[in-house]
């Protein structure tokens, strides 16, 4: 929802980035605290493992993501922002359907 906000209020990349990673940074230690609180055992031994074993793979995605952003025109940047949004959108419409 930030975001299609942010981009409707014509909001530069720049403004939209510094709005949106700080929000999903809150939401998701949020998340990580009532699972904590609710479901603690979760964060078993293989959770821990797990979460190493992908740390990499995370790691190269946000540096791919970084770079990415960095070589976007604020047009691209808009363009891929909206094609991310629809691709979100309709893979949750086929969720619901199947």
């Amino acid at each position: 929802m930030p975001v299609a906000y942010l981009g409707l209020r014509g909001m530069s990349k720049a403004e939209t980035r510094g709005i949106t990673q700080p929000y999903i940074l809150a939401l998701q230690l949020i998340s990580l605290g009532i699972i904590a609180l609710t479901h603690f055992a979760v964060f078993d031994k293989q959770f821990w493992l797990l979460w190493a074993l992908t740390l990499p793979a995370v790691l190269l995605g946000s540096a791919t993501g970084v770079g990415l952003y960095r070589r976007m025109s604020e047009v691209n940047f808009r363009r891929a922002v909206l094609i991310l949004l629809i691709i979100s959108g309709v893979s949750l419409l086929a969720k619901t359907l199947t």
